[in-house]
């Protein structure tokens, strides 16, 4: 980037993407464990680190999610039984079918989760609130992140399934600062502005200077 410039103007407000579909990239799937809670098992989940392609407005912004499938009674997911109940198994398939990726019977993890770098898919994406209480375990506990608004895959999809686009009548909001190589700096009041408005800005300054005098 050009000059020293802060592009405060084209960086994201919002912490969320807006619902819509997303056509994604896959940067990394990483097998790994939940993180240390006390009284808790660690729990074999899949982190996937995924960066946008379309909507063009929000290309190469990352998208992170991760499915968790071992349980309190089995952390490690070693039981077939594990796999066949876990809702984040099933979802962790669907994600696999939408990237396109061959799968077997049976798959090294590590092999396998390193296939599927570079895979492209689809994903409905929506923004949900976090509830009050949730589930673990079948017991309705407290949610410590209940009111945070976050993100969620509602639907996973090849290529061609579906069309990339913002739903509901989302818009990306226009950035307000001129692009680094098209701006330069006022040298009188130290705002960016377009190279091509430099001596128009600058001249209203100047009239407005004379004006301040003739009041005085």
């Amino acid at each position: 980037m050009a000059g020293s410039i802060i592009p405060f103007g084209s960086i994201p407000d919002q912490k969320t993407f807006p619902d819509g579909i997303y056509r994604l990239r896959v940067e990394a799937v990483t097998p790994t464990l939940t993180k240390e809670r006390e009284g808790r098992a660690q729990k074999l989940m899949f982190k996937l680190d995924a960066t946008v392609v379309e909507p063009p407005m929000f290309a190469g912004q990352h998208y992170f999610d991760q499915f968790c499938i071992g349980t309190e009674d089995d952390p490690d997911a070693e039981d077939l039984k594990t796999w066949q109940t876990s809702i984040g198994a099933r979802q962790f398939k669907r994600f696999v079918k939408a990237c396109g990726v061959p799968l077997g019977e049976e798959e090294d993890r590590e092999a396998f989760c390193a296939s599927l770098r570079g895979a492209e898919f689809l994903a409905t994406i929506v923004e949900k609130t976090e509830p009050k209480t949730r589930k673990v375990g079948g017991v309705e506990v407290e949610n410590p992140y209940a009111g945070q608004v976050r993100n969620a895959v509602t639907g996973w999809w090849k290529l061609g399934e579906r069309t990339a686009g913002l739903q509901n009548g989302h818009q990306a909001k226009p950035a307000t600062t001129p692009a680094a190589g098209d701006a330069i700096t006022c040298p009188a009041c130290r705002k960016r502005v377009p190279k091509k408005d430099l001596k128009g800005h600058v001249e209203a300054h100047l009239a407005e200077g004379s004006s301040a005098e003739l009041d005085e």
